[in-house]
């Protein structure tokens, strides 16, 4: 009896192990070879780029001393990063206006929720994604359950359409393939990109 359990909690802890492998190695061949992600890099127009963990976040000024826009709302509940850059600033979550999100996955619209009056901004595409209709297709997606994130989407974009934020224009391209619906964001000379592509250590443009 003993040795029948003991079978069992070995073929358990034998799957969690490759699980656990899987994940991993998923991880390292995303990250092996890019450039590691600065932190507070200065943008064209004022912006700047926080890192919040594995993912960034565009913090985008609309033409006056306290009005934001940002690009993905990061991989922290809490926002921590983003609200730590507002209080620099003396400004609070009220300050954020509109959050242009470029695609539904976890780590980049985690902290959404934190920005209660900001507009919500995504491509039409990515809707069945955000609203747990589909389950990513990326290979940790695949090893989590769909989930509707709950976000009050203000905007549904489409490819090429322009909209004006404040006295900023912003251009948004569809490019799916990391997602249906993930997109690009052309703003004041950045193109915003996502998960779409990534830069390896020599500074190339690289696929995600």
């Amino acid at each position: 009896m003993i040795k029948k359990w003991l079978k069992k909690l070995g073929l358990f802890i034998g799957f969690l192990f490759t699980l656990f492998s899987i994940f991993l190695g998923a991880v390292l061949y995303a990250f092996y070879g890019t450039k590691p992600l600065p932190d507070r890099t200065l943008l064209s127009g004022g912006a700047v780029q926080l890192k919040d963990g594995m993912v960034s976040v565009g913090m985008i000024p609309l033409g006056n001393s306290t009005d934001l826009a940002l690009v993905d709302c990061g991989n922290d509940p809490s926002a921590q990063k983003i609200t730590q850059e507002l209080k620099q600033r003396n400004l609070t979550v009220d300050a954020v206006k509109a959050i242009l999100i470029t695609h539904g996955h976890m780590d980049h619209i985690a902290g959404c929720n934190q920005f209660p009056n900001a507009k919500i901004f995504v491509m039409e595409a990515e809707a069945p994604l955000l609203e747990g209709k589909v389950a990513s297709r990326a290979p940790i997606g695949k090893m989590m359950p769909k989930k509707n994130w709950g976000l009050a989407v203000s905007h549904y974009l489409h490819d090429q359409e322009e909209v004006s934020l404040g006295n900023i224009r912003v251009t948004s391209y569809l490019i799916p393939g990391h997602t249906d619906g993930s997109a690009a964001y052309l703003i004041q000379g950045t193109l915003y990109l996502g998960d779409s592509a990534d830069a390896t250590e020599d500074e190339k443009v690289a696929p995600a």
